[in-house]
């Protein structure tokens, strides 16, 4: 798996360090946000997620990108935004947002609202972005990166840093930070309660 992976395009080359840093987690859940090419579905479904099954549902505004969709418990045509609203008050205690290689294609203030919607939902996120300016526009028109960002103005959104990385990207040569977020109490939404959520029903998660 890991030489595949390194046959492809980035960002897959650097996200294996990543992946095995945090290989002893399973989670049965896993929100991925601007999903895209559909990359991270398939590594973390093999070296992450939770050995008694586990569900992936992604979100991208041009989900025709999306090679790998067979990985995937759902694909949404939306927004991140719209998506974590979306998503419902209660997610189960295992669930995760995987936010790799994305906040930097949204502009400051829409990215800032996600991170503060993410806080609110009280679930682990994983995080990264370009730690330098990267350089080369992406070829895809509308992808281009719109932000910089730094640990600290990620954290002021409502998160703890458990773990924090730069990595290099062995294509570009550029670095990135790789970064586990977990929310502050302070910042958390009460959740539903189970049985409150399954007469609701979110539309992300199986009942």
């Amino acid at each position: 798996m890991d030489k595949v992976l390194g046959e492809m395009i980035s960002p897959p080359g650097f996200i294996i360090p990543f992946i095995k840093a945090i290989r002893k987690k399973r989670w049965r859940v896993m929100y991925d946000l601007g999903c895209g090419v559909g990359f991270y579905a398939p590594i973390f479904r093999i070296h992450c997620c939770h050995p008694e099954g586990s569900e992936i549902h992604g979100c991208d505004l041009n989900t025709n990108m999306t090679l790998f969709r067979e990985w995937y418990s759902s694909i949404k045509h939306s927004d991140v935004n719209r998506f974590i609203k979306e998503i419902g008050p209660y997610i189960e205690p295992d669930a995760f947002f995987n936010c790799l290689e994305l906040i930097e294609h949204l502009p400051v203030d829409d990215g800032k609202r996600m991170l503060e919607a993410l806080a609110k939902k009280g679930r682990e996120v994983l995080l990264s972005t370009p730690a330098e300016p990267f350089p080369m526009q992406s070829e895809f028109v509308g992808l281009s990166h719109r932000s910089s960002w730094t640990a600290d103005m990620i954290m002021s959104c409502g998160f703890n840093m458990d773990y924090q990385k730069e990595m290099r990207d062995p294509i570009y040569g550029t670095k990135h930070l790789f970064l586990i977020l977990n929310p502050l109490e302070d910042f958390r939404s009460p959740t539903a309660s189970m049985t409150e959520q399954l007469k609701g029903g979110s539309p992300y998660i199986a009942g």
